[in-house]
C-alpha cells in the first residue's frame, strides 16, 4: 500500500514522490546494520519500490468491483501464492534443497568509527545520492522515460564491490541493453507486442537472463531489457524507436 501511495505521488506530485522514493530506498539499505532479519526486511521494502519502475501502466477498468488501490496488493498476493506453491512442490520432489534455519541474529548494531559511518550507512548514502541525481537528470532531460534512468542507477549501484565494479558493470549494462534494444526492435516488427507470443518470449528472456548471468552481467542486461520492452507493449506504451525502456511520467495517460 505504501508503494501504491508513492506511485500516486510520482504521478501527481513528481518531486515529492521522488523524495519519498529515495528516502524509502535509503531506509531499506540502512536497516542492514541491525542484523539478518532487518536486512531481509530492507529487501522486502525495496522490492515494491523497484517494481514501480518496471511495470507498465494499464488504465483501470471503469466500474470495477475491485478498488484501484487494491489491485497491486491482490497481484502481489497472487504472485506470492504461486511462488510459494512452486517452491513447496520443488522441495517435496527434492528439486530444491530444504529450507535451512537462519543463524541467530545479533540484536546489537555494528559500531562504526566516530568519523566514518559503517558500511551499510555508507551504501545507503551512496544509493540515495545516486537515485537523487538520476531523478533530477530523468525529470529534466527524459521526462517521459525517467524511470529507465532511475532503474539503471539502482541496478548499477546496488550490490557493487567498489568504484571499479560500478564502472565495469555500467559498461556491460550499456552493451547488453543496447543489444537487447535491437532485438526488441526486431521482434516488435516481426512478432508484435500484444499476444501470447510476447508472454512466451518474456518467460524465455527471463530464463536465459538468469541462466547466463553467471557468465557475464551483459547477458543479464540484454535479456532483462528484452523482457521489459515486451512487457511494456501490453500497455500500448512501447515505441519502436526506443523499445528497451520502461514508460515514464507520461502526462497524457498518467503513470502510477
Amino acid at each position: 500500500m505504501v508503494a501504491v501511495g508513492v506511485g500516486m505521488l510520482l504521478h501527481r506530485i513528481p518531486w515529492l514522490g521522488a523524495v519519498v522514493f529515495v528516502t524509502g530506498m535509503f531506509l531499506s539499505i540502512w536497516l542492514r546494520r541491525f542484523g539478518p532479519m532487518a536486512r531481509r526486511a530492507g529487501s522486502l521494502i525495496a522490492l515494491p519500490f523497484v517494481v514501480l519502475l518496471t511495470v507498465p501502466y494499464i488504465p483501470p477498468t471503469p466500474h470495477s468491483l475491485i478498488p484501484v488501490a487494491l489491485v497491486p496488493v491482490i497481484i502481489a498476493l497472487l504472485a506470492l501464492l504461486w511462488v510459494s506453491a512452486v517452491h513447496t512442490l520443488a522441495r517435496r520432489v527434492h528439486f530444491l534443497p530444504p529450507v535451512r534455519e537462519p543463524d541467530s541474529p545479533s540484536l546489537a548494531p555494528t559500531e562504526g568509527s566516530s568519523l566514518r559511518p559503517i558500511a551499510s550507512t555508507r551504501m545507503a548514502i551512496q544509493m540515495a545520492v545516486a537515485l537523487a541525481v538520476s531523478f533530477v537528470i530523468g525529470y529534466t532531460y527524459f521526462a517521459d522515460r525517467w524511470a529507465w534512468t532511475v532503474l539503471t542507477a539502482f541496478i548499477v549501484v546496488s550490490g557493487n564491490r567498489g568504484r571499479l565494479d560500478v564502472a565495469y558493470k555500467s559498461v556491460l549494462r550499456v552493451l547488453g541493453a543496447a543489444a537487447g534494444t535491437l532485438i526488441a526492435l526486431s521482434l516488435s516488427i516481426h512478432v508484435g507486442y500484444h499476444d501470447t507470443r510476447s508472454v512466451v518470449l518474456i518467460l524465455i528472456a527471463i530464463f536465459f537472463g538468469v541462466w547466463l548471468r553467471p557468465l557475464g552481467y551483459a547477458w543479464w542486461a540484454l535479456f532483462v531489457t528484452l523482457a521489459l520492452a515486451l512487457l511494456q507493449g501490453f500497455a500500448g506504451s512501447s515505441d519502436t524507436s526506443d523499445p528497451g525502456v520502461p514508460p515514464g511520467r507520461d502526462r497524457d495517460r498518467g503513470h502510477s
